[in-house]
């Protein structure tokens, strides 16, 4: 008995465990690695409006390149995108005319041979890169009245339903296997008019379809709404909803929700981003400081939840990791 008191005097009961080990930091440091730089062949300059990776093949991006300030001759001969791989970057592996400039490319989830867009001019088209460059189809003229913004591969199964809005307050879902006339069609007319009109609608900046959630939207607004519909409504009211957030004073530039808890999305504007739940429509859960250069997009990471990508006017990319720092970004890239 005497052997085991003396044992037991040893330990010190009052210390703190683990004191002795020095602390080390959980995470590893930020890194990054520019693997390729791709220079548009054009010989104007064009900003890069939209991009889209192929969900089969990582090597493959789509580019589109638009100057919104050019003159419509110059825009017609500055109508191409591109499809670059990115192990070879000296040329474009393939070409989109789509006899307009693309203001939104994006990548068929379930064909990757297939990729749609919308041009300038207001048309929807579809592009099949085992035929050629032109468009295997392309919509009427004035589809949409004002500029197209937004373009998303609604069906995750199937890669059928494509949807589409613009800055005419339009929204429209097709039907790839019936081109002919949309399938389903919302006006954002706020008045709730049973007959609604494009020309008393607000202007949809920004656009979220979450396939996990099939029946319901977020719209991002001019006028700095973010509007919750339900694409099953029977009538405008059902279709546009009572949920709307009033998220900034200028337009939402990106809205997006997290891919593992849908609950929670994001919004770009007024130089910040901020973060929001369903179930609060009166003020955003997190916001950040004003930024010295506006933000332009950003895009949850598919890998780790709490990790948000987001883009800046001049040039950076930010990474922010909320369940590390809430007040810096993890690391930026210049």
């Amino acid at each position: 008995m005497e052997s085991f008191m003396l044992s037991s005097s040893f330990i010190n009961l009052f210390a703190l465990p683990l004191d002795e080990f020095p602390e080390e930091e959980c995470f590893g440091k930020p890194n990054f690695v520019i693997s390729s730089q791709i220079q548009d062949p054009w010989k104007v300059t064009r900003p890069v409006v939209d991009l889209s990776w192929d969900p089969k093949n990582v090597e493959l991006i789509a580019a589109a390149y638009a100057d919104h300030r050019a003159s419509s001759w110059q825009q017609y001969n500055d109508r191409f995108a591109y499809i670059w791989n990115t192990r070879n970057t000296s040329e474009p592996a393939f070409i989109l005319d789509g006899e307009a400039p693309l203001t939104v490319v994006e990548f068929n989830t379930m064909e990757s041979n297939e990729i749609a867009g919308c041009t300038m001019c207001g048309q929807i088209g579809l592009w099949d890169i085992r035929v050629g460059s032109t468009s295997v189809w392309l919509s009427g003229r004035r589809t949409f009245h004002d500029r197209p913004t937004c373009l998303q591969w609604c069906s995750r199964f199937t890669g059928y339903e494509l949807t589409a809005a613009a800055l005419d307050g339009q929204i429209l879902w097709y039907d790839m296997r019936n081109r002919t006339v949309p399938i389903d069609k919302v006006i954002l007319d706020m008045s709730r008019n049973p007959n609604p009109k494009w020309q008393n609608a607000i202007g949809v900046t920004s656009y979220c379809f979450e396939p996990n959630l099939p029946t319901k939207f977020l719209v991002g607004t001019a006028t700095g709404m973010v509007i919750e519909g339900n694409k099953k409504g029977k009538t405008i009211s059902e279709k546009i909803g009572n949920r709307i957030f009033q998220c900034s004073n200028g337009p939402i530039l990106n809205v997006f929700r997290n891919p593992k808890f849908t609950k929670y999305f994001f919004t770009i504007g007024d130089w910040l981003l901020k973060m929001w739940c369903d179930d609060y429509t009166n003020e955003p859960i997190y916001w950040t400081d004003f930024d010295s250069a506006m933000l332009t997009c950003a895009v949850w990471s598919k890998v780790k939840s709490s990790v948000v990508l987001v883009g800046r006017d001049d040039g950076q990319v930010d990474l922010w990791d909320y369940l590390e720092n809430e007040t810096i970004p993890r690391f930026s890239l210049t």
